[in-house]
């Protein structure tokens, strides 16, 4: 096998760890939550847009060599905005100007984000997407080469932050027993043709314990809020 089908591999196991994920699946595609870019940049990873011009803070370590710059727009701030802000001052210098040479073409990059989804509607209406939030779940991954090692990094950080999870891990024992024995759905024989064929169809077992998908992720998210990452940055 080689190296690129290795890759793949792993990508397609990213894939279907993300779609089972009780913070996206089944209620919604990977690829509603993930959010990337294919982008041509120089060998320091900038677009072609950086040509006019490279934002540069007050707290760079090239803010130095623009000092006759950084005076002229740092008249523009009252000094009670300096002592709150002014690491934050920030000016455009071209490209050639900061790095010494031309921008050029060097590779792809792929750039992703991903948001997770939130249940908060009533049980009955989980199947409505208006009742699901999409809330800013991973920025700014990493710079990957290729759409597999992308998303591989997605799923890895997702992994990480928001749990080694399928929907069935927060199934409860009784309820996990339970569909072991029992079909959600039954096939039932509803009448008999002339010809003595019989017409079925499905009816709903009443002995199955129906959990839906808004259940599963709210208890995901009950789950999410004890975590250090979430008490830090929600």
């Amino acid at each position: 096998m080689i190296e690129l089908e290795k890759l793949q591999i792993k990508a397609s196991d990213a894939i279907c760890f993300l779609e089972e994920h009780p913070a996206i699946g089944p209620m919604f595609d990977v690829f509603q939550a993930l959010r990337f870019s294919i982008n041509p940049v120089c060998k320091r990873s900038y677009l072609e847009c950086a040509k006019s011009g490279v934002t540069i803070r007050l707290s760079s370590k090239h803010a130095k060599r623009f000092k006759k710059e950084f005076e002229k727009e740092l008249k523009e701030y009252t000094e009670e905005e300096l002592k709150t802000c002014k690491p934050l001052v920030s000016i455009k210098v071209p490209y050639k100007d900061l790095f010494g040479e031309e921008w050029k073409f060097d590779h792809i990059e792929y750039w992703a984000d991903m948001v997770f989804y939130k249940f908060e509607g009533k049980k009955e209406e989980y199947m409505d997407q208006k009742k699901w939030t999409a809330i800013e779940a991973i920025r700014c991954i990493p710079a990957s080469r290729t759409f597999e090692e992308m998303i591989v990094k997605v799923a890895r950080q997702f992994k990480k932050i928001y749990g080694d999870f399928d929907c069935d891990d927060f199934l409860t024992k009784r309820e996990k027993q339970n569909h072991k024995k029992e079909m959600a759905m039954l096939l039932v024989d509803k009448a008999t043709t002339p010809a003595g064929n019989k017409i079925s169809h499905m009816i709903s077992n009443p002995k199955y314990i129906k959990v839906t998908y808004g259940e599963i992720n709210q208890r995901w998210f009950k789950w999410f809020k004890t975590t250090d990452y979430y008490k830090k940055n929600f």
